[in-house]
């Protein structure tokens, strides 16, 4: 969080002596994603090729109500065409809603994110926190197809990713959907 004293020496800290290996971003806590103490992280980040993850979906927290569209993922282009070797993830891959349908449209986060995918060679995704279709019926069918078809296009494949989230999962699923969904 770029509001906190300290921030930068903090996250240096961590990367070069306590094991971390990358960067989180959560810039709906109340701080914009294209700032100059962001570009600061960008910069140190793509220099030393650690990779970074920026929460990004319309759910979660947020400090107050006008921060929640921070990880809008078109916001991220000009910091991408600043630094083309960045490696970025958007975690929750603009929110499950956007799989649950027929079709994934370009104007969701979701389908946004698949545009800068096809852009930029370090842009990823993963599909952490993705309860809807574990609900089963209409959502999770067509879920598996969205990312069925996905695995089918070379640059969606490589840079999808699996997360879970599993002990914010495990909090809202019955256990029987939870591990369903898994096999």
């Amino acid at each position: 969080n770029t509001n906190r004293p300290g921030h930068f020496e903090i996250m240096e800290n961590a990367l070069q002596s306590r094991g971390f290996i990358g960067v989180k971003v959560y810039p709906s806590l109340g701080y914009d994603i294209d700032s100059d103490a962001m570009e600061n992280i960008y910069q140190y980040c793509e220099n030393r090729n650690i990779p970074m993850l920026m929460h990004c979906s319309q759910g979660g927290f947020y400090y107050k109500k006008k921060f929640i569209n921070n990880s809008e993922p078109d916001l991220l282009r000009p910091v991408f065409d600043r630094h083309p070797k960045l490696k970025f993830c958007f975690g929750h891959f603009g929110g499950d809603e956007n799989l649950i349908h027929n079709k994934i449209l370009s104007s969701t986060w979701t389908g946004k994110i698949l545009k800068l995918m096809e852009d930029y060679q370090g842009v990823y995704a993963d599909i952490s926190y993705h309860t809807e279709p574990m609900q089963g019926g209409v959502s999770e069918s067509n879920y598996l197809k969205n990312l069925k078809e996905m695995m089918k296009h070379n640059v969606y494949r490589n840079r999808l990713l699996f997360g879970t989230d599993y002990f914010l999962v495990r909090r809202r699923l019955k256990e029987k959907n939870y591990w369903a969904y898994f096999d």
